[in-house]
């Protein structure tokens, strides 16, 4: 897996990963708080990844970070 963005929000550290080589064409997305993983999920991707990124696997995936991120309380509690 390459890392291929990292976001704060919300108190909240998260990393979207790209498949590499031999990899199943999935995101790899981590999210931590404080140094702790709070969430680790794979999602599919549409397209394969050889060349570029598509606009609709990042789009799915911004969606996403979205919905787990509006599951998640606060994280200054």
């Amino acid at each position: 897996m390459e890392l291929y963005r990292i976001l704060n929000i919300a108190g909240y550290k998260i990393e979207a990963f790209l498949p590499t080589g031999c990899e199943p064409e999935q995101w790899y997305i981590r999210i931590s708080r404080k140094g702790d993983s709070v969430i680790e999920e794979y999602l599919p991707m549409i397209h394969e990844s050889c060349t570029r990124i598509d606009d609709a696997d990042l789009e799915i995936l911004d969606m996403r970070i979205a919905e787990i991120l509006a599951g998640l309380p606060p994280a200054n509690l």
